[in-house]
C-alpha cells in the first residue's frame, strides 16, 4: 500500500474555488482512493467531472509508486544529499516568503480595484425625501404614486436595479409632459401672497392668517386675497 502521495498546486487551485463541502469530499475521495485504493461514486455532476480530470494523474502516482520512483532523492542518497538540503533551506523559505510577499500585495491590490469599480450602493428613498425634491425642482410628479409603483417593482427599472432615483423622477416628469401638455400648458404661477401683519379698519396687529385669508381678532374683520386682482379685500 501507499504511505505517501504527490498533492500537486494545480489540485489545490482546482478546489479552492468549490464550495466547502464539495472540496472536502474530493479532498477525501483522493485520500481514500491513494490509500486505501477505493474509487468514489459521485452523485452530482460537477464532482465527478472534477475526479475525472484527476483520476489520470492520481493512477500514474501509484504506478510511480509501484515501481519505486516516488521516493525523494533524500531518501535515495541521504548521505550525499543531507548537505545540499541544509544549504537550501534558506534559499527554500525566502522564496516562499516573496511568494507570499507577492501573492498578498496582487489581492490587495484587486480589492482596491473591486472598490474602486463598484457602483456607489442604492438608497431606497422616502415618499418625503421624494416630495422635498419634486417641490425644490418644480415637478409635477406624485410622490406617494413615485414610491409605490417603484416598492412594488423592487425598486427595478425595466430587469435592471435602480441607481438613481432622481433620474426617475426626471423621467416621470418629462413622460407626463409628453402624455398630458395640455396640462403643463394651462398652468400658470401663482404670484406669491403680500405680507400683512396690520388690520387695515383698526390697525391692530393681532391677526390670525391662513394662505389666503386673514381676519382681525381686535375687530373681527376679514380680508381676503383675491387672486385676479393680485391684492387683499375686505370680505
Amino acid at each position: 500500500m501507499m504511505d505517501k502521495y504527490y498533492f500537486y498546486q494545480s489540485y489545490y487551485d482546482a478546489l479552492k474555488g468549490l464550495k466547502p463541502t464539495v472540496r472536502y469530499a474530493i479532498r477525501d475521495a483522493i485520500d481514500r482512493y491513494m490509500f486505501e485504493d477505493i474509487e468514489p461514486v459521485f452523485k452530482d455532476t460537477l464532482s465527478n467531472s472534477i475526479w475525472m480530470l484527476l483520476l489520470p494523474t492520481l493512477r500514474k502516482s501509484k504506478i510511480y509508486f509501484a515501481n519505486g520512483k516516488l521516493k525523494s532523492k533524500s531518501e535515495a542518497n541521504p548521505k550525499q544529499t543531507e548537505s545540499k538540503s541544509d544549504a537550501n533551506v534558506g534559499i527554500c523559505s525566502s522564496k516562499e516568503k516573496e511568494k507570499d510577499k507577492d501573492k498578498g500585495e496582487k489581492e490587495r491590490d484587486k480589492e482596491k480595484s473591486a472598490t474602486a469599480s463598484s457602483p456607489s450602493r442604492f438608497h431606497k428613498p422616502t415618499v418625503d425625501e421624494v416630495r422635498t425634491y419634486i417641490q425644490e425642482s418644480g415637478y409635477h410628479v406624485n410622490p406617494n404614486d413615485f414610491v409605490n409603483f417603484y416598492s412594488s417593482k423592487g425598486w427595478l427599472v425595466g430587469k435592471s436595479p435602480m441607481k438613481d432615483w432622481k433620474a426617475a423622477v426626471r423621467t416621470w416628469e418629462s413622460k407626463e409632459k409628453n402624455e398630458n401638455p395640455a396640462k403643463f400648458a394651462e398652468e400658470k404661477p401663482r404670484k406669491p401672497v403680500p405680507e400683512v401683519t396690520q388690520c387695515p379698519e383698526c390697525g391692530s396687529y393681532d391677526l390670525g392668517k391662513t394662505l389666503d385669508r386673514v381676519m382681525c381678532r381686535s375687530c373681527g374683520s376679514v380680508y381676503d386675497y383675491n387672486h385676479a386682482k393680485g391684492k387683499w379685500e375686505k370680505s
